[in-house]
């Protein structure tokens, strides 16, 4: 099935939307960072450990600064799992 795309138009309203709840000088931790960008915190993991997402090491924690999310959501939220990733994975489960 082919997914008709959307907008650009629809596309940056969205990405206003989502940009506009996060402070670009505060720091988010994984969970907030996914709460913050209506996504999971699996994709924020991926992000990061793919060099898609900069972050910094504080001791052994992970934080993001806000502007960095709002670049990667203005990037398109890649998370560098492509469709054969999502195959292998569910062809391993079945």
């Amino acid at each position: 099935m082919i997914l008709p795309e959307q907008p650009a138009e629809l596309l940056n309203k969205k990405c206003l939307k989502i940009c506009g709840r996060i402070q670009p000088e505060s720091l988010y931790g994984f969970g907030r960072a996914a709460r913050a960008c209506s996504t999971s915190e699996t994709s924020i993991r991926r992000a990061v450990n793919n060099g898609l997402l900069k972050h910094h090491k504080i001791g052994h924690r992970t934080v993001m600064l806000g502007i960095y999310l709002i670049d990667w959501i203005k990037a398109g939220r890649r998370t560098g799992r492509t469709s054969a990733h999502v195959r292998a994975e569910y062809s391993r489960v079945a």
